[in-house]
């Protein structure tokens, strides 16, 4: 993880923290998660919220802050959070997908209808293991990393109007899933019965920074059963694990 530090001023009430260089290692984004949380709870009376990416931190202030006090308690934590030792767990989460056609429409396009090409990338995805880099976009929205270049789909000319909510899809390097219907230039590969967001869930994502996702492709007869169930709390299976693992 790199150990510089670059500060921007983000209008009267915010600060930009701008790390080296992107983090694309597990441990380099569970590190700065790490960094997130300790500054949350370090700065807890005067922080309205933080927006961490893969390359920056975002920290809104109730008020306007004294820049020069907060930066020197901002590079003391950095201190603290690299001489943290690597004994960082994090949850793999199993998530259902079906791929059937009807779900997965952007896929058959993008291999004109060759249904071997189809088929050998949606077994591809199924065998990776992905990490959630950071959230953005929308609520709940998950940004993961881990695809192969070989795997990786240019966003769409023109984006459609209507993705519909639990949609895995597929942007440059990144792949996610649509907590809710929105418009989106990804390509559609499959769909989800997984409810990635709700407001009145605590937390209101299940998953973190760090965390892995595996995807386990199921029937669409199985998508639309789950899909009925609405549970907004049964979440997919998951093993805690060690970093060190």
């Amino acid at each position: 993880m790199g150990n510089k530090l670059l500060f921007t001023s983000y209008g009267s009430r915010g600060l930009i923290i701008k790390f080296e260089k992107p983090s694309i290692s597990q441990i380099d984004i569970l590190y700065r998660s790490f960094f997130r949380d300790y500054i949350a709870s370090f700065f807890k009376n005067i922080i309205q919220d933080l927006v961490l990416t893969s390359d920056s931190l975002t920290i809104f202030f109730k008020e306007s802050p004294n820049i020069n006090t907060i930066k020197k308690n901002l590079l003391s934590a950095y201190d603290i959070t690299l001489s943290k030792t690597v004994d960082f767990e994090y949850k793999h989460w199993e998530i259902p997908v079906c791929f059937e056609n009807v779900f997965s429409s952007d896929l058959i396009e993008y291999f004109n209808d060759d249904e071997l090409k189809t088929q050998s990338y949606i077994k591809r995805i199924c065998e990776l293991e992905m990490i959630v880099q950071f959230f953005g976009f929308l609520p709940g929205f998950c940004y993961l990393i881990g695809l192969p270049k070989s795997m990786q789909f240019k966003r769409k000319a023109e984006p459609n109007l209507k993705v519909p909510k639990g949609s895995l899809a597929i942007g440059g390097g990144y792949a996610g899933i649509y907590p809710q219907n929105s418009p989106g230039g990804w390509h559609v590969i499959g769909i989800t019965p997984t409810v990635f967001f709700d407001p009145e869930r605590d937390p209101n994502c299940f998953a973190s920074v760090g965390d892995k996702f595996s995807f386990k492709q199921i029937s669409i007869d199985d998508y639309e059963n789950r899909s009925k169930e609405n549970s907004k709390n049964i979440l997919p299976s998951f093993n805690i694990c060690n970093v060190k693992d």
